[in-house]
């Protein structure tokens, strides 16, 4: 589980075009800069107009920030159903595979709640498909049959991708997602 955990975001480090000198400004504990309290709060209310001007003043590690319970400003978006304050974290490096002290990611709450354009969103920028310790997404999403269809959909993309080199998967990924994966309807 760790191992996974660790390549995930291994692969998201990379995509996002960080640098080890970055690594510093990870948070390594709760509310690690002086504004990340105000950042997430923003999130849960889903206030992105001061998303945005907290992270031109403070800058675009505050992205990164964790309260106790390890809820990133993307796990708070996504549970509180704030779909535009989700994009804006995505297209801003939020790290769609973070985890809270329960082991669940984002992607767990979008389901969760139902939420199809948030599922979308998340998956296509690369939350993993598959569950995670402890809890199965098919059982989360409680039957809901659009919920599912992602969650199989962005699976059977993930495992095809995992036969092609790594140079390949990129472009993979994003031809197969516009080609075989519709869109939730707005």
């Amino acid at each position: 589980y760790m191992l996974e955990k660790m390549r995930l975001f291994l692969l998201f480090f990379n995509a996002s075009g960080l640098g080890k000198e970055d690594l510093q400004h990870f948070p390594t504990r709760p509310f690690d800069n002086a504004m990340g309290r105000k950042f997430i709060d923003a999130a849960k209310f889903g206030d992105t107009d001061y998303l945005k001007e907290l992270m031109i003043a403070h800058g675009k590690f505050l992205i990164y920030q964790y309260d106790h319970f390890n809820f990133t400003a993307l796990h708070w978006a996504a549970r509180r159903n704030h779909a535009k304050t989700v994009d804006f974290l995505l297209q801003h490096h939020g790290y769609a595979n973070a985890t809270d002290i329960w082991g669940r990611n984002p992607l767990y709450y979008a389901i969760e709640n139902g939420n199809l354009s948030i599922v979308y969103a998340l998956l296509e920028n690369n939350s993993s498909p598959w569950s995670t310790k402890g809890c199965d997404y098919i059982e989360v999403a409680k039957g809901n049959n659009e919920v599912v269809y992602y969650i199989k959909k962005f699976r059977m993309c993930d495992l095809i991708s995992k036969f092609l080199r790594r140079e390949e998967r990129h472009a993979f990924r994003q031809n197969y997602i516009q080609k075989f994966i519709k869109k939730p309807a707005v």
